[in-house]
């Protein structure tokens, strides 16, 4: 089993959290920040795309609500849907490249997600052989996916927080952007 799988699996095992698979991922290069030209002050139409972008994401159980019988199907299902929308709302010119380039991000980091999905026969249910599988791809697309709506909210303030960002992760994204922004 290679590293970033075992790391996943992580999640599961008493004592570990979802943050330890996140630092786990930052640790062996699988999520990367690139604060490079965070602009604070977006222009309006930049705002309101990302704002509805990150609740887009942030509307979708399938990003916030992991359990036990989660049906695959339905998840990759959310997920084309959730990405057609995004892909939607990004057209047209945007004056903060740094957030546009985000999400591209998210729109490939979605793309991958259902490549490797659609890879193998999905199982039904938790019953079904590849089902753990499944869930650490899931686990992993999910921590990517929050780990960039964290950076927006850190580049953007309030005005594009989501209610289901989780905080511990948000808070090591705000450690990040201060390592890199030396503040």
């Amino acid at each position: 089993m290679d590293q970033k799988a075992e790391s996943l699996r992580m999640s599961r095992r008493p004592g570990a959290s979802v943050i330890d698979v996140f630092r786990q991922l930052v640790a062996d290069g699988g999520i990367k920040f690139n604060f490079g030209l965070v602009s604070i002050e977006p222009k309006e139409s930049d705002l309101t795309r990302v704002h509805n972008i990150i609740h887009e994401i942030d509307d979708r159980r399938v990003f916030y609500n992991a359990y036990e019988d989660e049906t695959p199907k339905h998840m990759v299902e959310s997920v084309r849907n959730a990405k057609q929308a995004i892909h939607e709302e990004r057209k047209g010119i945007w004056s903060d490249l740094w957030a546009r380039e985000l999400v591209q991000k998210i729109l490939h980091d979605l793309g991958e997600f259902l490549t490797q999905a659609e890879k193998v026969k999905l199982p039904r249910n938790h019953h079904d052989r590849g089902f753990d599988e499944f869930e650490d791809l899931a686990t992993e697309m999910r921590l990517r996916i929050w780990s960039a709506v964290a950076e927006l909210v850190v580049a953007f303030g309030d005005a594009v927080k989501p209610c289901h960002l989780p905080e511990d992760l948000l808070r090591e994204v705000q450690v990040e952007f201060a390592k890199n922004s030396g503040r």
